[in-house]
């Protein structure tokens, strides 16, 4: 699970928020915790305020820099902490989607510029809301996330369509429309595949597929079934599809700041060939191509 804290600047509430969580978390596996801002501030330390009443408690946040939301964080991101309904109507307004919002203990005002008191009564208001916000994250954990899913691989078909759609706009800054994924129906050299859990739509890929060459177009899974082995397992369904197919290689693009990805990738034989600069936007950022040749596989085996 995902989450990031969200306040204006990022320098006072969500890095105290993010510090003292990560420390109640600790035990906690499959968690990772973030912060970030609605504003523009990128690379401020927090106040000192913020540190020293951090410390008080054993928490050290010295090291933070703040940076502002950008369009990453809603493909990673399973829930987002903010401070107030001002910073919850934001993120609606970025088309984050409500239930993927979550107001800390109410609201939390903000102690920019006041003294070490203030600071104290926004610390201990932040770590009342944290303490039941951990027993919702440690519910869902035990839940869901350490529970194994049923994963189905199979071809996308036309049912699938409004649903998959749907997954790209939380996912993607310029997501397919229901016509272009239509058209991947009825294309020969495109692949899809859609991941069903126990008959819910978690995920799907599709790839354009010409003999010797292999392509991703996209991977996505919904929040709520990730790191639970879906990318996982359409790759695996695709190797052996396009190996079988007659393929050499398989190629995708993936974001540097998509670290998740990065690892998946890397894991399963991807090494990074080039780079594309600029080729991602909202936020604009290069992109790593990433190959795995199966020639390479079939020489590590003896075959």
């Amino acid at each position: 699970m995902n989450l990031c804290f969200i306040c204006s600047g990022n320098t006072c509430r969500s890095p105290m928020a993010e510090g003292i969580f990560r420390k109640m978390t600790a035990g906690l596996k499959n968690f990772r915790c973030s912060s970030a801002g609605i504003g523009f501030n990128n690379g401020e330390p927090p106040s000192k305020n913020a540190i020293e009443v951090c410390k008080e408690i054993g928490v050290d946040i010295s090291s933070h820099r703040s940076r502002a939301l950008n369009f990453h964080d809603s493909e990673i991101t399973d829930l987002f902490v903010v401070m107030t309904w001002f910073h919850a109507e934001s993120l609606l307004m970025a088309e984050i989607p409500e239930q993927k919002i979550y107001v800390l203990g109410g609201g939390i005002p903000d102690p920019y510029g006041n003294d070490l008191d203030i600071y104290r009564k926004c610390r201990d208001l932040i770590m009342q809301g944290l303490e039941e916000l951990y027993k919702t994250v440690e519910e869902y954990l035990k839940s869901e996330t350490n529970k194994p899913l049923n994963i189905k691989i199979i071809p996308m078909e036309e049912g699938h369509i409004n649903r998959i759609s749907q997954l790209e706009q939380i996912c993607f800054a310029d997501p397919w429309s229901e016509d272009s994924l239509r058209e991947m129906l009825e294309s020969t050299s495109a692949r899809f595949l859609t991941a069903l859990c126990n008959d819910d739509i978690a995920g799907y890929m599709g790839m354009q597929f010409a003999p010797p060459d292999a392509y991703v177009d996209n991977i996505a899974v919904f929040p709520k079934y990730r790191r639970q082995g879906v990318a996982k397992a359409l790759l695996e369904y695709a190797f052996m599809i396009i190996q079988v197919g007659g393929a050499d290689f398989l190629s995708l693009e993936v974001r540097p700041s998509n670290t998740a990805a990065l690892n998946l990738y890397q894991s399963m034989g991807f090494k990074t060939i080039g780079v594309r600069p600029n080729f991602y936007r909202h936020p604009k950022e290069d992109a790593l191509i990433m190959t795995k040749l199966f020639d390479e596989d079939k020489k590590e085996a003896g075959e």
